[in-house]
This record gives C-alpha cells, structure tokens and sequence, in this order.
C-alpha cells in the first residue's frame, strides 16, 4: 500500500531545489513471489552447499517521477509504473582442505532488477545486474590460533534505456583478515583488517580505506568469570565515513567524519 507521504498531496518546498509532491491517485502494489531451496550436506567430508533462487513481480510498481525544469529544481512525484521485475540467486559453498589444513567457503549472490521511471515525462527503462563474490580461507586446527582469511568482490551494471544517460559499472573490492590467538587459557589476542576499494566508471578515482582492530583480553576469578579487555580502534587512525551513490539522474559522493582512533578498557563479569 502507498504510504501517507506518498498520497499527501500537498507541496514540500522545504528543498528548494528538490520538491516532493504526493499522488493521491496511486493504486496499491501487487507482489508475485517464487523461491526454492535446495541444500546437501555430507557429514563424512563435511562438505555443503546451500542454494536459494528467489524471484517476484510487482504490479502497479510505485517509482518516483522526476521532473527538471530550466532552473535545474528537480520535482519529484510518486506514480505507478507498468511493473519491475526481480530475479536474485544465493549459493554457499564450504568444503575442508585436509591436505592444506584449511576450511574454505564460498558465497555467491546475484541480484537482476529491471524496472520503470520517468524522467521528464520520459519513461526510461532500467536494468540493474549485481555480483557478489565472497572466498574465505581459515585454518582447521583451531586449539590456539584462529585466521580467516578471505576477499569480497561487487560489480554492479546499471543500464538505462534513455540514450542521454551513461550506463553505470560500479566495482568495489574488500580484502580482510581475522586472528584470534590463545596462548594460554586466560589469555587471548584477537584482531581484525578490512582494506575496502571503491572504484567506479561516474567517479573520478577510486578511495581505498583501511580499518584495522584489535583487542587483548585477559580472564580471571574461578572459571574466568571476570575478564579484562583493553582494544582499540582503527589502528592506523585513516578510516572514515563514505558513500557513492549514482543514480539515473544524479551522482553522489559522501563523507564524513567518524569517531575516529580511541582505545577502550572494560571489565566484565558472568554471574552464571
């Protein structure tokens, strides 16, 4: 159902430069929806593998009209489209490495939407296609030391049937890398690294942003009900806010400032 922002239709001038305008006309949506499942397991090779194919179709689909005049003051107006389609797979992998010591999993998402807008008046047709692609590696043995070890790959397409918007290719890559070591039972070490890269073909350059934790806990009292933690947060102190959002009618870089390095001290205790 369209919500009471969507069929109020009075004005918000509170942008200038982009106005919001309710349509009390707008008819309810309809959603067909399909999924199936499909999972194996072996319990001798503890391999496993998960799939799920998802799809829907929605009638009346609700999509924001825009309207650009020759001041550049952008009006936007909910209406019903003819209809948007979405397919989407998810599949997991996971499987020992006996000979290497190692587990290694894998996860593969695909999601393809192709929908209606209308920018000026003109209906632009829009087919988004996202990969993702998720491989870890991590050690078997875990009596005193854990690492995973693992990259995240996303490529986004976007193409538009209106000849005056470029197609869109969005492609960002993460590296990361979790520790955990016990040395004895009291004591343990773990830290985590992420290398983000976001890189697109709107943008100018791409950003590479760190983060980088970690934390040393020590347990005491009987069972180690109590444990003392001191960690601390973005070791190299270069992590920040970020987003990039394109779009068929305008792009987007945002960043801000984040809380930035700090070290924490806690105390806990487990009264059970």
């Amino acid at each position: 159902m369209p919500n009471q922002n969507q069929l109020f239709p009075v004005t918000n001038t509170l942008n200038q430069v982009s106005v919001y305008e309710g349509n009390i006309n707008l008819k309810p949506e309809y959603r067909h929806n399909l999924r199936l499942t499909w999972s194996v397991f072996d319990e001798f090779s503890f391999t496993s593998f998960f799939i799920t194919a998802q799809g829907n179709y929605i009638d009346n689909k609700i999509n924001n009209s825009q309207i650009v005049d020759d001041q550049l003051i952008q009006t936007i107006t909910p209406v019903n489209t003819s209809g948007q389609t979405n397919l989407m797979l998810n599949a997991d992998f996971s499987a020992p490495i006996r000979s290497m010591g190692l587990n290694f999993t894998a996860s593969l998402f695909e999601n393809f939407t192709k929908g209606v807008t209308l920018i000026n008046m003109e209906e632009n047709e829009t087919t988004t296609l996202s990969h993702n692609l998720t491989v870890s590696f991590e050690n078997r043995n875990k009596e005193k030391v854990r690492i995973r070890v693992g990259s995240t790959l996303n490529y986004t397409q976007s193409e538009f049937s209106i000849a005056q918007i470029p197609d869109n290719n969005f492609f960002n890559i993460s590296y990361f890398t979790n520790v955990r070591y016990t040395p004895i039972r009291r004591f343990n070490f773990t830290t985590q690294a992420t290398i983000t890269n976001y890189n697109a073909q709107s943008f100018n350059e791409s950003v590479t942003i760190p983060l980088i934790t970690a934390s040393l806990g020590y347990g005491f009292l009987q069972a180690e009900k109590a444990t003392i933690t001191i960690s601390v947060f973005d070791l190299l102190n270069k992590y920040i806010g970020f987003n990039r959002i394109s779009t068929a009618n305008y792009l987007s870089q945002s960043e801000w400032n984040t809380i930035g390095q700090y070290f924490m001290l806690t105390l806990a205790y487990r009264f059970r």
